[in-house]
């Protein structure tokens, strides 16, 4: 080798030197990018394995997750029913808009009238309803609702109240009674042998430990008010009465 060619190999052998940082470098970016994109096909797949089975997009599980409402994206005929039958309900079906006026939409609202004295703590069955929009207050409405229906026998007494002979005895009704049980033994009997028994009252003071658990669930379009029928029927009506007054016939 002449000394010129040395030189330059030199060069040579310290450029590829300065290059193996960078090759290096490099190297690891498309490793970490591959690492990435493998990270994230492996998550769509997995949120594709979650929601698939429930006919939701991953749009929809992003919705969930964010608390907002989730759409079903399956096809006519795949919840079955039938192509005919879910136009019809998607027709009738319509969402109302909460910044109308007050009345002019249905709210379906689930709920749970809650009892909180201390040693007496229950949740009363829950319940679901139709209420319009411009109801003032749903809580006070449905515990006097709650309420009323306390004095018609249609709640039954906890079973944990009769279990620990405990609340308020001369409110309670075996069935087929209008007298309250002798003692908490004979209302435990009776609800051993498949009786019921009613609560049909509270005191005033425990009144106050009555509590609503409420959750709007959705909000549809009400009806509009048919003034001009009913009217058109009244006015007949009053025809009708009027002509057999004339004809001296009795309707």
């Amino acid at each position: 080798m002449n000394d010129e060619q040395q030189p330059a190999n030199a060069i040579s052998l310290l450029s590829q030197l300065c290059m193996i940082p960078l090759a290096a470098f490099v190297y690891g970016m498309e490793v970490l990018l591959k690492t990435l994109q493998g990270m994230q096909q492996i998550t769509n797949q997995g949120m594709e394995v979650m929601v698939g089975s429930n006919g939701f997009s991953s749009r929809a599980a992003a919705d969930m997750q964010a608390g907002t409402s989730m759409i079903s994206n399956m096809g006519p005929g795949e919840n079955g029913i039938s192509n005919e039958e879910e136009n019809t309900l998607n027709e009738n079906t319509n969402f109302c808009n909460p910044h109308q006026d007050g009345g002019r939409c249905l709210i379906l609202w689930r709920y749970k009238v809650l009892f909180i004295k201390r040693d007496l703590e229950h949740a009363f069955p829950e319940v679901e309803d139709l209420v319009p929009d411009d109801v003032p207050d749903i809580t006070a409405w449905k515990i006097a609702e709650f309420i009323q229906q306390l004095g018609g026998r249609q709640v039954a007494v906890p079973k944990s109240w009769i279990n620990k002979r405990k609340g308020p005895l001369k409110y309670w009704r075996i069935e087929r009674s209008d007298k309250p049980p002798k003692s908490y033994e004979e209302a435990y009997d009776a609800a051993e042998r498949g009786e019921k028994v009613w609560l049909i009252g509270l005191d005033e003071d425990d009144k106050r430990y009555l509590r609503l658990y409420s959750q709007e669930l959705a909000r549809y379009t009400r009806e509009k008010p048919r003034y001009e029928e009913d009217q058109i029927k009244v006015l007949e009506q009053i025809r009708d009465n009027l002509a057999h007054k004339s004809t001296g016939k009795t309707p």
